[in-house]
């Protein structure tokens, strides 16, 4: 059973990742870094409040003996402006990742990025260099395990209010951009299984592109479906092995009652034959004393 830690339990991603934690048999528990609550009713669920994603002095109880990060915790490009964009792209992932390092060490760290993230640091695109600057701290901090995922245009499957005017057109086009340009596209769905199989099940990388993650996705939905396939037949072949338990009980019972029967049938006979001889010792007595008598 995995102890979680996340952020961005309220966004798109991190809401749909959240539900697949909260419905594992896998997860023990799902620890919620958070500006307002979910209003989701777990025992799984903890949710801690916090305003200041910069400094979590007071909070360092919550990441110890974390075994699963997801942080899904992020902003749209052009909602805010740039300072306060680098501030909670590059400074917030740093903090909650340095915090998590010196308590849990050993804890899978899945990390939400973006497609065109530069590591080289030097894009003019603030989007690129602030993620690749953040992967960059990521990667120094050297992780047990440590995935990267970058999806290119998330087209959201539970319908949102788009963040941008350039959201909502991208969200009209997607049809056509997912049959011209499949791999520049994923929807919320597929990232947000995707993401959660990673850090639940690991990969055989460090950085997962659009392409990668759907291509992941398809073999996960694959080997899940194997499982659910031999969890039946394990539990069809109970089912036979039970029932066949079952008949044998039967059958000794049958024999019990059938040896109980042939053992009553010989003490009847017994007495039958004890009672026979004893009326013929009487016989026997009468026929001497008729006798003496005469």
């Amino acid at each position: 059973m995995k102890n979680v830690i996340m952020t961005g339990a309220t966004g798109m991603i991190g809401s749909l990742v959240l539900k697949h934690l909260l419905q594992s048999d896998e997860i023990e528990s799902v620890t919620c870094f958070l500006r307002r609550k979910t209003g989701i009713e777990s025992n799984k669920l903890i949710e801690i409040i916090n305003k200041d994603f910069e400094n979590y002095d007071d909070l360092d109880e919550h990441f110890k003996r974390k075994d699963i990060c997801y942080y899904c915790l992020g902003v749209y490009t052009g909602t805010v402006k740039r300072d306060l964009f680098r501030k909670i792209t590059v400074d917030y992932t740093a903090a909650f990742s340095n915090k998590l390092k010196e308590h849990s060490p050993e804890c899978t760290f899945c990390f939400l990025s973006g497609a065109g993230a530069d590591r080289k640091e030097k894009s003019w695109v603030a989007f690129s260099k602030d993620k690749g600057i953040a992967e960059n701290a990521l990667i120094k901090l050297k992780f047990e395990q440590l995935y990267i995922v970058r999806p290119a245009y998330i087209y959201p499957v539970e319908q949102r209010k788009a963040p941008t005017k350039s959201y909502a057109f991208m969200r009209k086009v997607y049809p056509l951009m997912n049959k011209c340009y499949s791999k520049g596209v994923i929807t919320s769905t597929v990232l947000a299984h995707a993401i959660f199989r990673l850090g639940l099940k690991g990969g055989k990388k460090v950085t997962y592109e659009n392409k990668e993650l759907k291509q992941f996705e398809e073999e996960q939905t694959e080997l899940i479906k194997k499982e659910i396939e031999k969890k039946k037949r394990k539990k069809r072949k109970e089912k036979k092995l039970k029932k066949k338990q079952e008949k044998e009980k039967e059958n000794e019972k049958e024999n019990e009652n059938e040896n109980e029967n042939e053992i009553e049938d010989e003490i009847e006979k017994v007495d039958e034959n004890e009672k026979e001889e004893k009326e013929e010792e009487e016989k026997k007595e009468i026929k001497k004393k008729k006798k003496k008598k005469n």
